[in-house]
């Protein structure tokens, strides 16, 4: 029999990030019982999250800033490893405020199918992200 922190071990994968530029500083991602938990620090144009071994369906998704900061640019996913308006999934808007959960104010179903990978997080139109915090996606096998 497993123990729980062996269970808890076996269902962790973790992601790779790649940034698009050096004005991003993400470097953590992880897919663990079904919640894709990406820590943010600035995305300068986007930032892709690759490494998923499967296609998934993103469900939810929630951005938690941990500075006290607020930002007024919107923050997107987009369910492939590119910018694209026919892969938008997830628009959190550009009223993000410090010390608060923001939820999407804009979410697609039809277009939150992640196959390929990877996923692409990025503000409107490339504009830099500069907050701090932690997305997390709920997912669900595809």
């Amino acid at each position: 029999m497993k123990t729980y922190s062996k269970f808890k071990s076996d269902n962790v994968q973790y992601l790779t990030c790649t940034n698009a530029s050096s004005g991003s500083r993400t470097k953590d991602a992880v897919l663990e019982n079904g919640m894709i938990i990406v820590d943010i620090d600035g995305v300068a144009t986007k930032t892709v999250i690759s490494g998923l071994k499967r296609s998934y369906r993103i469900l939810n998704a929630a951005f938690v800033p941990v500075a006290n900061v607020s930002s007024t640019v919107e923050f997107q996913v987009y369910s492939i490893g590119a910018v694209s308006a026919s892969h938008l999934a997830v628009d959190i808007d550009g009223t993000i405020r410090a010390k608060g959960t923001t939820l999407p104010d804009n979410f697609d179903p039809t277009k939150a199918i992640v196959s390929g990978g990877a996923i692409c997080i990025s503000g409107t139109g490339g504009k830099a992200i500069s907050l701090t915090g932690q997305l997390t996606m709920a997912v669900m096998p595809a």
